[in-house]
């Protein structure tokens, strides 16, 4: 189930998008449940409400940029301050606006009026990622047994014979009982590349890569030379692949 929100001021553009994900959603044959908010207000109040209850309020926003007291900015940099995974996909009259609006969470932008191939595209791409972050590893430890998601994995660092795991907004990695050239093995086709025989790195979280990689937020990865043409060459591939999808 595929949680869609729509929050715009206008009750004429809300409609328009409605029906644009009722035609996509029965064409894609993807359950889903939609929810629209009539102001940035409104759903600022319910996000401010979820905080401390587990989850997201939704898995796409479609956002209005211009709105009236709270807009799609101020919206948009709540919610990453949060450590929900919405998708953000704006929709915007003018789009002098939209290099105020890019982050983490940004998926893309629609220009009103809206025209459904654009917005057909862009909900492929955003669907793509939801299905890629619904994937996971078990982790074994002496805690238990875990699922870690794999678009939370930074990166993997081998710990003797075992690894451990660093995930994104963790302080502390998750220890895992598998060594690292076993998840190399798992997680290669999943947009992981060994860098160093001592780190498995996620493409997905790479901001660059020069001598060393360095993540989007900040953290370095260090990357060895006999492995830097390879692990270059792969990303390279990984960035196409990506593009291709936009």
């Amino acid at each position: 189930m595929i949680r869609v929100a729509i929050c715009d001021d206008e009750a004429w553009y809300r409609e328009e998008l409605r029906k644009y994900c009722e035609k996509y959603f029965e064409e894609a044959h993807l359950e889903y449940q939609l929810k629209e908010y009539a102001s940035g207000e409104e759903m600022q109040g319910e996000l401010i409400r979820s905080k401390g209850q587990g989850g997201c309020l939704t898995d796409i926003l479609l956002l209005d940029i211009e709105m009236k007291a709270v807009d799609g900015i101020q919206l948009k940099d709540a919610m990453q301050e949060e450590r929900s995974e919405i998708r953000i996909l704006f929709v915007t009259s003018h789009e002098e606006v939209i290099t105020e609006a890019f982050g983490s969470h940004v998926f893309g932008f629609l220009k009103k009026p809206v025209k459904y191939q654009l917005f057909q595209k862009k909900m492929n791409r955003i669907v793509e990622d939801i299905k890629h972050y619904e994937k996971f590893v078990i982790v074994e430890n002496a805690s238990g047994i875990k699922k870690v998601y794999l678009n939370q994995v930074q990166y993997i660092q081998a710990y003797g014979k075992f690894s451990q795991m660093f995930l994104e907004k963790e302080s502390l990695p998750v220890f895992s009982e598998h060594s690292i050239s076993s998840r190399r093995k798992e997680l290669e086709i999943e947009g992981f590349s060994l860098c160093h025989k001592s780190y498995l790195v996620n493409f997905y979280h790479i901001k660059s890569i020069k001598e060393d990689i360095l993540l989007k937020d900040g953290t370095r990865v260090p990357m060895s030379r006999r492995m830097q043409k390879a692990c270059k060459e792969q990303y390279k591939e990984y960035l196409w692949y990506k593009a291709r999808q936009e």
